[in-house]
């Protein structure tokens, strides 16, 4: 578009004047509407560029119920799972003292996060393990394979776990811990002794393992079954981000 010079522009008509205002409204308009348009575009293709960057970072995070009786070493297989997969050192099992609320734990295995919530074992905090089954992932259940005469007690968790409406489709691992103490209870037996309970759940999502939480034993395979399990599991309850 071209211009006039002050001379030139007080020596045509008005009626010419009016016409070159318009056309000179019309092109900054439309200037004024191609720079807003830019505008709009690169703040759009930042958004996009930032959502697909946050999306190939992001790490979805999986939650494990820990639970059992008092004393089983729910705690101890915490530290030794942060221990193994944080590289730090874990506490010795002479100063764990009985959890009365919760203790946390995370790890992270190659994109995904792990995060662990150990709860009190004692009869009278049980109930609070109830508002945890809609928001894990996955259960762990601990059992202590030296106390024998508790074997009954701790098939009446496990019913009372696998009959709750929000652990319908969870995976769910018996974990048979102190398995490095002479005359424990070995995995058959345990297995035997639940066999009831078990041979009614989908054999894809619970496992038993054996254990020792003091050694290491069956800790890493146990969290490496959680985690492959929680992934397939995803349409039923997906990780958080």
């Amino acid at each position: 578009m071209t211009f006039l010079c002050s001379d030139s522009y007080n020596s045509i008509t008005d009626s010419k004047k009016k016409a070159l205002r318009r056309e000179i409204e019309k092109y900054l308009k439309k200037k004024n509407k191609k720079k807003e348009f830019f505008s709009i575009l690169l703040k759009n293709m930042y958004t996009l560029i930032k959502g697909l960057y946050i999306k190939w970072n992001q790490k979805p995070t999986y939650s494990v119920l820990i639970i059992g009786m008092e004393h089983v070493g729910k705690t101890t297989f915490l530290e030794k799972v942060k221990s193994i997969y944080n590289h730090v050192s874990a506490l010795p099992p002479e100063s764990i003292v009985s959890t009365v609320g919760q203790n946390i734990g995370r790890i992270t295995i190659d994109k995904t996060k792990i995060q662990f919530w150990d709860l009190g074992g004692r009869l009278s905090l049980r109930s609070l393990w109830y508002p945890y089954f809609s928001e894990c992932h996955s259960v762990i259940l601990m059992l202590d394979s030296t106390e024998k005469e508790k074997i009954q007690e701790a098939k009446d968790i496990f019913e009372t776990l696998i009959n709750h409406e929000n652990i319908k489709g969870i995976p769910i691992l018996i974990l048979v811990n102190k398995q490095d103490i002479s005359g424990s209870l070995n995995i058959e037996e345990i297995k035997a002794a639940f066999n009831s309970i078990i041979e009614r759940l989908d054999s894809h999502k619970n496992h038993m393992i054996p254990t020792s939480a003091i050694n290491g034993t069956g800790v890493q395979e146990a969290v490496e079954w959680l985690k492959n399990q929680m992934e397939q599991n995803i349409y039923l309850r997906k990780p958080i981000y």
